[in-house]
């Protein structure tokens, strides 16, 4: 019995002498006396405390105490704007690229090739801006 008493002290961090009475089918008063026993035995290290309804450990060390849940956010603020961003960066440097070789070509044929470049650029650029566009609003 002072086996099990033991080992639910320090194996299982159990202080409360209601539950160790009823895992042994004791009465808790016996609980109790064999807790006594066994502190002044020298096999458990602890106190009762002052009204006798739990057994605190010395040996045990202090669990450190659990941070509180995270508030869910609401599902706008967990939107991530990046690729659009990003998406919307390579348009306008499309963009730009057709722009500058398109008024540098020296045909007509180069010039409207660089001139659907940049329509490209455009197109790929208002992807990027329709992504962050679809963010929901508070």
């Amino acid at each position: 019995m002072q086996e099990e008493v033991i080992k639910m002290v320090e194996q299982e961090r159990m202080s409360s002498i209601q539950l160790m009475s009823g895992r042994l089918g004791i009465p808790a008063d016996e609980v109790r006396v064999i807790l006594k026993r066994l502190v002044d035995e020298g096999k458990l290290n602890g106190k009762l405390s002052e009204d006798g309804e739990r057994f605190f450990s010395k040996d045990l060390e202090p669990s450190e105490p659990k941070k509180p849940p995270e508030p869910d956010t609401p599902d706008f603020l967990a939107f991530d704007p990046r690729p659009g961003r990003i998406v919307m960066f390579f348009g306008f440097l499309i963009l730009a690229i057709g722009l500058v070789f398109g008024l540098t070509a020296p045909t007509q044929t180069q010039q409207d090739q660089y001139l659907g470049v940049g329509f490209v650029g455009i197109l790929i650029f208002m992807a990027g801006c329709y992504y962050l566009g679809t963010r929901r609003t508070p």
